[in-house]
């Protein structure tokens, strides 16, 4: 019931994907690609955790594409680290 009362946004302010621009302030580090940015990661798990993201919304069940493998590898071997992909069903 309470849920009736809690404060929404006007429908033009509300996102429709959080991956995608416009980002919120303090979140984009920098262009990849033609098709790829980097963002910060707010629930990072581990330290330099970030996110290699589409600039375009893509289904998580596509399989990945040489252009996703060359924006992670240049992310990885920028910070050192290693990825993984979050795909869906």
């Amino acid at each position: 019931d309470k849920l009736k009362f809690k404060p929404t946004k006007p429908e033009a302010q509300q996102k429709t994907h959080p991956f995608l621009p416009p980002f919120e302030p303090g979140i984009f580090i920098q262009d990849l690609s033609d098709t790829h940015c980097l963002l910060f990661n707010k629930y990072c798990v581990v330290k330099n955790h970030v996110l290699v993201v589409t600039r375009k919304f893509e289904k998580q069940i596509n399989k990945l594409n040489r252009k996703d493998f060359s924006a992670t590898y240049q992310v990885m071997r920028a910070l050192e680290g290693f990825a993984y992909y979050n795909s869906g069903p």
